[in-house]
């Protein structure tokens, strides 16, 4: 329950809607949203090792059987090398929390 003002925030700042144009693009049939929102709360709540990571992304995954192993680490490959997710991550962030 740890997780829920990430979730208010995750959505405020419309990341579904970003990471379902990424699926899109990219063809990616499983629920990239489940895995990318369970990664993302648990990177900020619980920094660890991808293992561990996984294990408490578990957890929290809203989906049961959406979050593998495999498609943790196919995740964070993934954002190492694709910028889409990222850039789209920064600009909301800046527009919505920027210094004034």
């Amino acid at each position: 329950m740890g997780y829920l003002f990430l979730k208010k925030i995750y959505n405020e700042l419309r990341l579904p809607k970003v990471v379902e144009e990424i699926s899109e693009k990219y063809k990616i049939t499983y629920d990239l949203d489940d895995i990318f929102s369970s990664l993302l709360y648990t990177r900020i709540l619980s920094p660890s090792s991808k293992e561990a990571s996984f294990h408490y992304a578990e957890k929290i995954s809203w989906r049961r059987g959406t979050l593998t192993f495999i498609r943790f680490i196919v995740l964070l490959k993934f954002l190492q090398r694709k910028n889409d997710l990222i850039q789209k991550l920064y600009e909301k962030l800046h527009v919505r929390y920027r210094e004034k």
